[in-house]
């Protein structure tokens, strides 16, 4: 009965291996007896972890880029879905993905349908998220660079599979430049969390209702002695007591709103 000697197990136990893993994580590995070499510099697992999600309009898309990322650029890929492209509802998924990114368990998220526009809309809405629409090679390195972009959307009807591919691997690699933009990042988390919210001027007091009956000798000459509809040029010149202040230096009539 033949039995193998040791350099043969070793052997039938790597081939072995190698068929279950895949020969990718066993290139490296060190023969028995023999210190195992170095791991390779990569980053920590969430650095090169990114989330993908679409509706059924990106649904073809989001499966080409996933084995893309995966694959070709050897990211760890979390698919939010859809899996199917039976008709669903976009901000469900792109509020997935927004929130894997939010919450740390994803460096960085994508988001495809058949626009763009309404997954970055949805995804934007979660605290922490900043989704950028790109659409070429500037819009893509731009949001990274300069914008701290943490979430990519593309329109599967806008960009083909090729330019898709070439979006994500430039918004993967592209890295925040920092300086002058962290500042004007800083102030647009600032707006999320309300420090600048938006008030809208108060409006100027309305005018009395009604004829006027205050009118004064200067203003005598008035050619609406009723005074009901419309302030006139003579009213600028010579107003009375009932011409509202915030007016009283206009040099263009007002109307009554009766």
């Amino acid at each position: 009965m033949y039995e193998p000697d040791e350099s043969e197990v070793r052997r039938l136990v790597r081939e072995a291996v190698e068929r279950a893993l895949g020969p990718a994580r066993c290139a490296d590995a060190a023969p028995a007896g023999e210190p195992a070499p170095d791991p390779p510099a990569v980053a920590p697992a969430p650095a090169r972890r990114v989330a993908i999600g679409a509706d059924h309009g990106g649904f073809e898309l989001k499966e080409l880029l996933r084995r893309y990322v995966a694959e070709e650029l050897g990211w760890e890929v979390r698919d939010c879905g859809t899996h199917s492209a039976e008709a669903v509802d976009y901000p469900d998924f792109a509020a997935a993905v927004a929130r894997e990114v939010a919450t740390g368990r994803c460096a960085l998220g994508i988001v495809v349908d058949a626009a763009g526009i309404g997954s970055a809309m949805a995804a934007n809405k979660v605290a922490g998220v900043r989704c950028a629409v790109c659409h070429d090679d500037r819009t893509a390195v731009n949001g990274r660079e300069h914008n701290d972009a943490n979430v990519l959307a593309l329109g599967a009807r806008v960009v083909n599979r090729g330019l898709a591919q070439r979006l994500v691997r430039l918004f993967l690699t592209t890295p925040f430049a920092g300086g002058r933009h962290e500042r004007r990042v800083r102030k647009i988390m600032a707006l999320e969390r309300g420090a600048g919210r938006y008030r809208p001027r108060e409006p100027d007091p309305e005018p009395p209702r009604g004829p006027c009956e205050s009118r004064s000798e200067s203003s005598a000459g008035c050619p609406r002695p009723t005074c009901t509809a419309t302030w006139t040029a003579a009213c600028v010149r010579a107003p009375c007591s009932s011409w509202p202040r915030s007016m009283a230096s206009s040099s263009r009539p007002g109307t009554w709103r009766a």
